[in-house]
């Protein structure tokens, strides 16, 4: 039975994908490519990462809808599309916050706190503590406009009377530590991302004045979505694991 199916953990998404459907066609999203791209990198991701945010607007609207057609017009695309897609989404672990609404369930994994780093050239700022005002004086780097990290830190700034503008967006948060060795801003990362790095002092943390809430990893399911049988395994050795 598993190996029947695949499984795929990228950006924050498991999903349970039938060999037949790594072929799918999308107007103004090519969910096959995505799916190719993401299997090239699965083994490398090792980290926390940002759920994939097309992923998961799928998974929302149908289970928020209850209904693919109007899913699919919420989401500008077609439902035939809509359909092949949620075939095989099964759950998605993701960092929160999430938009989390009946039918679909939440169970928090683990907290994470992240933390303002930046590379060898920002070393006189790792002895001095700023403020999120302050940061703004300096180059950023943060995750795409339509991921959940984003969200987040542009609502901490906003509650802090700022508007987030980064310098450079990456795409994955894989992507952002590599950014930051290259010199071309501060970012915010989880603790456990940032550790090694900070060991060999390839990158320095930079003290906050402001406090940045604790986020949390959460799996989030729908209720009455049947769960494929790899899927259904792979869903409780995670929570076994965070027991």
């Amino acid at each position: 039975m598993l190996l029947r199916n695949k499984i795929l953990w990228e950006g924050g998404i498991f999903a349970s994908i039938p060999k037949s459907e790594y072929s799918l066609s999308n107007e103004s999203v090519d969910y096959g490519i995505m799916i190719k791209e993401r299997k090239k990198h699965v083994k490398k991701r090792k980290n926390i990462m940002d759920v994939n945010f097309e992923y998961y607007k799928i998974f929302y609207y149908v289970a928020k809808y209850h209904n693919f057609t109007k899913a699919a017009q919420a989401l500008n695309n077609s439902q035939p599309n809509i359909t092949r897609a949620m075939n095989w989404i099964d759950f998605a672990v993701v960092s929160t916050p999430a938009e989390v609404d009946s039918p679909l369930k939440q169970i928090m994994l683990m907290p994470f706190q992240e933390i303002l780093v930046g590379g060898t050239t920002f070393t006189a700022l790792g002895s001095q503590e700023l403020s999120l005002r302050e940061v703004k004086n300096y180059p950023m780097i943060s995750l795409g406009r339509e991921t959940m990290t984003y969200k987040f830190y542009n609502s901490v700034f906003l509650s802090n009377g700022l508007d987030l503008s980064p310098d450079t967006e990456a795409a994955t948060a894989d992507q952002i530590l590599p950014l930051v060795k290259c010199e071309l801003g501060l970012a915010f990362l989880p603790q456990p991302m940032a550790v090694p790095s900070l060991l060999k002092k390839e990158i320095v943390q930079i003290p906050l004045k402001d406090e940045i809430p604790e986020r949390q990893i959460c799996l989030v399911y729908d209720s009455q979505h049947p769960m494929g049988a790899a899927a259904r395994e792979l869903k409780n050795t995670i929570l076994l694991g965070h027991v």
